[in-house]
């Protein structure tokens, strides 16, 4: 695919930029990707669209992640400019160029970068806007508890698609689960990647690490550290350094399945049936 015409007139219109040169980047499964330059300009970019039926919150979601990341401190993908209309949205990024190789330098500046963002506290748990976890919507508000928030705002949900989707039984019948959360340490809601998979972060050629693909919100930062152990991308040194940064409970192990189920919850309503076993095993775990 080539990109669409009405982002290159909406770069030369909004911004005076013409594209000299675009080449498509392999990464996720929503977005359109593409590392490019600009005539007279000597950067790199990187353009993300997207026209499916969800593009506007797709893609404004993530640009106030990404604006919120840089009015923190948290090493994000400079944000240039982004743009929405009936035909499309689109995010202009600055270009980095990734290296992804685990050493003593980027696993310190992961784990630094990581516990920053996760020292960011609210008063609330939640978010003011809905956004997505890949294509699927979440949709947010605030909560005063985290079990309102975690069984209301992601698990109920995601319940209900896959009870939809002939995956499991009625919500009803799974209620238990709150009674699990209420056994939970409550830390204080602090800022969260949500979608913290081993294709979500960066490393550049100088080690240092980024955070890309936010799915942000206020929640239980073991959210985060249970998504990077769901799929094996990272290994135990990375939460050894995370933990030197900001201590994690002991118990946090203990946990994981149940932060875990959301995230295969996703997959299971995105991808299908081949994650249902490990749903079924998770909830009878908690059962």
């Amino acid at each position: 695919m080539s990109i669409p015409s009405f982002i290159e007139e909406g770069l030369n219109n909004n911004l005076g930029l013409r594209i000299s040169t675009a080449q498509s980047v392999y990464g996720g499964d929503v977005n359109h990707n593409y590392r490019i330059t600009f005539l007279d300009d000597p950067e790199v970019y990187f353009l993300k669209f997207n026209f499916t039926e969800r593009h506007q919150i797709i893609i404004e979601s993530e640009a106030k992640a990404l604006q919120l990341f840089h009015d923190h401190g948290i090493r994000s993908p400079r944000l240039f400019s982004h743009n929405s209309d009936e035909l499309g949205s689109y995010l202009l990024l600055h270009y980095i160029c990734p290296d992804k190789q685990w050493n003593s330098s980027s696993v310190e500046s992961f784990a630094k970068l990581l516990a920053t963002a996760h020292s960011i506290q609210h008063t609330h748990y939640g978010l003011s806007y809905n956004n997505c976890i890949g294509s699927l919507e979440q949709v947010n508000g605030w909560y005063e508890s985290f079990v309102e928030y975690y069984w209301l705002s992601r698990l109920l949900p995601q319940l209900k698609l896959a009870f939809s989707n002939n995956y499991l039984e009625s919500p009803r019948s799974l209620e238990y689960l709150i009674r699990r959360l209420e056994d939970f340490p409550c830390d204080s809601p602090c800022l969260c990647h949500g979608d913290l998979w081993s294709g979500n972060y960066l490393i550049d050629t100088s080690n240092k690490a980024y955070l890309i693909d936010p799915s942000i919100s206020y929640g239980h930062r073991e959210m985060d550290l249970a998504m990077m152990d769901l799929f094996g991308g990272f290994p135990e040194y990375v939460f050894k350094a995370y933990d030197s940064e900001l201590p994690i409970h002991r118990s946090w192990k203990e946990r994981t399945g149940m932060f875990q189920l959301y995230y295969l919850l996703v997959h299971l309503n995105l991808f299908g049936i081949s994650y249902l076993a490990q749903v079924r095993s998770i909830l009878r775990k908690y059962e």
